[in-house]
């Protein structure tokens, strides 16, 4: 496993202990349903006493078979990586109250280190699966709507039936929660930027425009350069995506053309197709 793989791994694991941690050690001594399949595991535990690992393995199976069509043998590997960690943490970490009843700390903290462990893995072209995977599936169908917000319209669906258990004052931290973890775990996933414009200088343009075309979505232009030692003239590929999108992008490059030059840089606005559309 190379430098760049080791990285990876790491930090969808470092994610799935820090979801670990918010849900086994915050919100569910408390009986806090923030959304999720977490947030399922916590009702069927408080109600049914079904162990939270147990919810979450039988949830995500059928996502992950489903999944494996769909998303292609990598992404379901990282995510079945993230799932696997998850859960591992979940079942031998011990069942301990952080903060007693202090529901703002609950809230904040937890949003805090839920986020910040979605971002990790989402970061890393993967999922944690649950809402996660769902999320990243109906992106694949319209990439036009932020995963952070598909989630945060399913969390919502998931909190609402977390009020017929644990009242509606939970429910209101819940939301607030929810609403921490989606703006954190945007700001990881796309930086303190909306996007990243990546420059590709390859032989292999065709290969990997069309590639990024297909896989991302995301549309290539191709601006003539020359190179100003060896006068040689080429094309230079532009591309203008997420920094969710530029994961993909550089495995996508890397993997056609180990000799490729890229350079990504920071983009403060894009206007147009697949970004914001009103200039006004």
């Amino acid at each position: 496993m190379d430098k760049k793989c080791l990285l990876r791994y790491s930090l969808i694991i470092v994610g799935s202990v820090l979801m670990a941690v918010s849900v086994k050690c915050v919100y569910n001594p408390v009986g806090l349903v923030t959304g999720g399949f977490s947030g399922l595991a916590i009702i069927a535990e408080h109600v049914w006493r079904i162990p939270l690992w147990i919810t979450n393995v039988v949830l995500n199976l059928p996502l992950f078979i489903a999944a494996f069509f769909i998303l292609g043998r990598g992404k379901v590997v990282r995510s079945l990586v993230a799932t696997v960690a998850y859960s591992a943490s979940v079942g031998f970490l011990p069942d301990k109250n952080i903060f007693g009843g202090d529901m703002v700390l609950v809230c904040i903290v937890g949003g805090l280190l839920m986020g910040v462990g979605i971002g990790l893995i989402l970061s890393q072209d993967s999922t944690s699966g649950g809402v996660d995977m769902i999320s990243v599936l109906i992106y694949k169908f319209s990439s036009k709507i932020p995963v952070v917000w598909v989630m945060f319209a399913i969390d919502a669906v998931i909190i609402s039936i977390g009020v017929f258990v644990f009242g509606i004052v939970k429910a209101a931290y819940a939301i607030i929660s929810v609403f921490i973890v989606s703006f954190l775990s945007g700001k990881i996933i796309d930086g303190p930027h909306y996007a990243r414009a990546v420059m590709i200088i390859s032989k292999k343009k065709t290969e990997i425009s069309e590639r990024i075309m297909s896989e991302i979505d995301r549309g290539v232009t191709g601006i003539p350069s020359v190179g100003m030692y060896t006068g040689s003239q080429d094309m230079m590929l532009l591309c203008i995506a997420s920094r969710h999108e530029v994961a993909k992008i550089r495995d996508i490059v890397g993997e056609v053309d180990g000799n490729a030059f890229m350079s990504i840089c920071d983009v403060s606005e894009v206007f147009g197709e697949g970004f914001v559309k009103n200039i006004h």
